[in-house]
């Protein structure tokens, strides 16, 4: 079962986690890859996509790669060490999507917004949608779904006290981007 803090329970969030006993994880995909070629693992093998019932589980695996792969021990500890850190849900936002249903949001459900403390800095990542897979950039152009997080999102809980201000240079910057672009 995936862990959901007490004080989000009331919310409903990862329904599809929790209907399947799976946990959901972020994860800094350039120290993933980088043990992708130190390892030769391949994704399937350390992706942890919808593999893990536990965050205890996933560190397991990766103590067991440190085993595994004692050249790399460093590298592995690093990644060990970004996925506790990225994945304290105690730490993440809450959001209530407000817009049109589409496939990517369900209006008046409620997604997570990882994010975590580096170097006295809040690091805000994207939402995680009702694929429940990890957290995208659902604001981005690149996006072919692209979602307005002023207008479709309400903040509910933000620990950063900075997220609206975040949305808002998110929003900003796509706008300018779309303007460069002539869009």
């Amino acid at each position: 079962m995936p862990y959901i803090p007490k004080r989000h329970e009331k919310y409903n969030v990862l329904p599809t986690c929790r209907k399947y006993n799976v946990e959901i994880f972020v994860w800094d995909n350039e120290l993933l890859k980088k043990i992708q070629r130190l390892t030769n693992m391949t994704d399937h093998m350390v992706c942890p996509y919808q593999r893990y019932k536990s965050y205890d589980e996933i560190i397991k695996e990766i103590d067991n790669w440190i085993n595994k792969f004692p050249n790399f021990k460093q590298e592995i500890i690093e990644y060990k060490d970004s996925i506790i850190k990225m994945n304290n849900k105690d730490l993440w936002g809450i959001i209530q999507y407000i817009g049109e249903t589409n496939y990517s949001f369900t209006k008046g459900n409620y997604y997570y917004v990882p994010m975590y403390v580096e170097n006295n800095s809040w690091i805000i990542g994207g939402v995680i949608d009702n694929e429940e897979y990890t957290d995208f950039e659902v604001w981005s152009s690149k996006c072919t779904n692209s979602i307005n997080l002023i207008k479709d999102f309400e903040i509910i809980i933000d620990p950063s006290n900075v997220l609206r201000e975040e949305f808002d240079r998110r929003m900003n910057s796509v706008i300018d981007e779309k303007h460069n672009l002539n869009i």
